[in-house]
């Protein structure tokens, strides 16, 4: 056992107290073993407890650093007030005492009066070095004769022994001489501890201290301690690293040239190692034994999760069993998911060890014929692949029974070329892993196919002028694989070029309708059935024809004039027609009164659309009039008016006129009104009025009057057909600017 005997030799009554003290604080931080830096007997008692040799052994008492292993047997006089550090390192071995390289403790002992016997200290680590630095002031009321000692065994002995410093002040007269004896002690990953002796016979302030990482290139890392302490905590510094250091003494008189160099590593950056298990299904197995090996030797084990401390310099590898004979693999934590038993300890690992068991089978086997030479196959993963699937076995047969056909890759697909057109064939998948073979997926079956033949009795019929319907009847024979779809094509040149219409419905249905058509044109049609193998041919062609435009204007026809006495205006012999479907459209543009009532023939219209803000306009109409008589506007008093009607056919008598808008201008202007119509092959009317002698002109749609009672109101019309919904504006222009009421309307075409 080593230990640290102090000398009583040539110590002073007040320098033995001291020393008595200086043993007192050495003792508790020691480490019992056969090579230990401890005191007391041993084994010790400490969990994971590592025993180690002591490296360094040094004190320091601010002024000067005295390596005691370096001198055994030189005596250190220790000055009742002064304050002393002492450092020292043991090097623990790669397995504490209970043979495993978790973290653990060093056990020191005393026997001295007031201290515990026998006590575990500070965390150590597997091959590495314990560092304690311990710091003490010896005092009048501490360093006294009833101090006991404690019982020092004498594996070494050595000394301590320096100057009691004077208390007096002095002033130099000289640059102070070189510092001596640089000690770079590490002391963590990120620190290092420097000490120095004090130069001789020189007074001093303070000390420059410089670091170099190469021993070439210096910087300064304090110039000037203002300080007479010989030491120095240099931290932030990278983890087992060697740093490089030199010191240069400071008074008031100047700087010493820089010490000798000297130089201290850093501790290795010390990663760990956890190993945890997981079943096939990726829950947390624990309790399974893990096992570290070093260099392929093994040097630790424990129950799962376990974690290892790793050093430097070494290949690791491990092996996790749970007594019987499974099997496992192993995923590290950078996510590659491949089989890794080397271990790289640039950062902390996490090692998952996995399970293997054999996987369930692969679940939705499907079998789909391509051509009369192929059917493909596709599969779904096992729910639980045991860890991992590395291959599929595909099985075929002709009666339900397959045999092995052949295996392939971790895909979920499989083109199966040797089959021959005809023969039905039944499909199962096995997944396979290095533990084994999973039991049969679903059973699949497909019989190799060709293309469908063609569909019959297309027929194509009317519905309006826009919009022809198709129907058909399917295949009678698919070509063995059900049909997904129907391609169609069209003709406006009575079959000579045909253009595609519809790709692929990608519907089973027999019936289309092909919209956005012109009126009054022939189409012909043609469908082709389609199916996995690909598109049959061509069923037999049909035609039709889109109806003409549902809405015709037969005749419109207009008057101006002056009210009579009775507020009449009449519109003479009108010819209304007498086509089925038949509507008659009044309009009116009035300036100082609007209509009371219009008849045609003496029956009475009904109003649709009336403004007068500035100047009247309004329509009035009348479903299914017939023959030609006079249309009289009654008018609320006296006025001028222009009066024009419309006489349609090919209305809807249901909703005649499913929209309408009115419009009035509050600034001089020329008349505008815009209208969203709602159905397809409709009509729209535009009626302005305005007054103060404008004249209207430059219609954006047809005109169909524009009459000027000079001096008084202006009225017109005109129109549009519309193909589909859409938002119509008709516009004039005005000679001069006036206000102006507008109104429009949609004549809905019967279907």
């Amino acid at each position: 056992m080593v230990s640290l005997n102090l000398l009583k030799s040539g110590i002073s009554t007040t320098s033995l107290l001291a020393l008595v003290f200086v043993s007192l604080f050495l003792i508790p931080f020691g480490m019992i073993s056969h090579d230990a830096f401890a005191m007391g007997t041993g084994p010790g008692r400490c969990n994971n407890e590592y025993d180690g040799p002591v490296t360094v052994a040094k004190i320091n008492n601010g002024t000067q650093t005295f390596d005691a292993m370096a001198n055994p047997g030189v005596t250190f006089e220790l000055s009742p007030k002064g304050t002393y550090y002492l450092i020292w390192i043991i090097h623990t071995p790669l397995q504490n005492r209970a043979s495993n390289s978790n973290p653990g403790t060093i056990w020191g002992d005393t026997d001295l009066q007031g201290f515990a016997n026998g006590f575990c200290e500070g965390t150590a680590y597997p091959d590495s070095n314990f560092t304690e630095i311990l710091s003490w002031s010896c005092g009048s009321n501490r360093c006294n004769a009833n101090t006991y000692w404690g019982t020092l065994v004498n594996s070494f002995s050595y000394g301590l022994s320096f100057v009691t410093p004077s208390n007096s002040t002095t002033t130099s007269t000289t640059v102070p001489g070189l510092p001596t004896n640089i000690s770079p002690i590490p002391v963590s990953m990120s620190q290092i501890d420097l000490m120095w002796n004090a130069p001789s016979n020189s007074t001093v302030t303070g000390y420059k201290i410089e670091r170099s990482s190469d021993d070439a290139n210096w910087s300064t890392i304090s110039s000037n301690t203002n300080s007479t302490l010989t030491r120095y905590f240099d931290s932030g510094l990278l983890p087992y690293t060697t740093y490089y250091y030199r010191v240069s003494a400071i008074n008031n008189l100047g700087s010493s040239p820089p010490s000798s160099v000297s130089s201290g590593t850093t501790f290795v950056f010390r990663p760990d190692l956890t190993v945890q298990a997981q079943d096939s299904n990726g829950a947390a197995v624990s309790g399974l034994t893990a096992t570290l090996f070093r260099n392929g030797t093994k040097v630790a084990s424990g129950p799962t999760p376990a974690t290892f401390f790793l050093s430097s310099g070494s290949m690791y590898s491990v092996n996790v069993a749970d007594g019987g004979d499974h099997d496992f693999d192993y995923w590290a934590d950078t996510g590659s998911k491949n089989a890794t038993r080397q271990i790289s300890i640039s950062n902390n690992t996490v090692i998952t060890a996995i399970e293997k068991t054999v996987p369930n089978p692969p679940t939705n086997l499907a079998a789909t014929p391509i051509s009369p030479s192929q059917v493909d196959l596709s599969w779904t993963t096992p729910s639980n692949n045991g860890y991992p699937v590395t291959n599929y076995n595909v099985y075929r047969g002709t009666s339900g029974t397959g045999t092995f056909l052949v295996q392939i890759g971790n895909v979920t697909s499989y083109n199966d070329t040797s089959v021959t057109n005809g023969q039905k064939y039944f499909y199962t998948v096995t997944a396979v892993n290095s533990a084994g073979e999973s039991l049969p997926s679903n059973e699949a079956s497909a019989t190799p196919a060709t293309v469908p033949n063609s569909p019959t009795n297309l027929t194509a019929t009317t519905v309006s002028p826009t919009q022809l319907n198709l129907s058909w009847t399917a295949p009678a024979n698919n070509g063995g694989s059900t049909i997904t779809g129907y391609m169609i094509e069209r003709s406006i040149d009575n079959g000579t070029t045909w253009s595609t219409l519809v790709a692929n419905t990608g519907s089973a249905s027999t019936a289309y309708s092909d919209t956005g058509l012109a009126s009054s044109t022939t189409y012909m049609y043609r469908v082709s059935a389609i199916n996995p193998v690909g598109t049959g041919s061509t069923s037999n062609t049909t035609s039709a024809v889109t109806d003409k435009t549902g809405i015709v204007m037969n005749n419109a026809q207009s008057t101006s004039g002056t009210t009579s006495s009775s507020n009449t205006i009449t519109l003479s012999n009108f010819n209304a027609g007498a086509k089925s479907n038949s509507m008659l459209v009044v309009g009116v543009s009035a300036n100082n009164n609007d209509v009371a009532s219009i008849t045609f023939g003496g029956i009475s219209l009904q109003n649709v659309a009336h403004t007068f803000y500035n100047n009247d306009a309004e329509f009035w109409y009348l479903t299914n009039p017939s023959g030609t008589g006079d249309i009289i506007v009654t008018m609320n008093g006296p006025t001028q008016a222009v009066v024009g009607a419309y006489s349609f056919s090919g209305v809807n008598q249901t909703l005649p006129i499913p929209t309408h808008i009115v419009k009035h201008n509050t600034n001089p202007n020329s008349p505008n009104v815009t209208i969203t119509t709602k159905y397809v092959n409709d009509w729209v009317l535009d009626l302005p009025s305005i007054y103060g002698g404008s004249t209207l002109g430059s219609p954006t749609c047809t005109q169909q009057w524009d009459l000027n009672v000079p001096d008084q109101i202006t009225g017109a019309s005109s129109s549009t057909m519309v193909q589909s919904p859409s938002t119509v504006t008709c516009k004039w222009t005005a000679s001069s600017g006036d206000l102006y009421d507008d109104v429009a309307v949609e004549i809905n075409a019967a279907r």
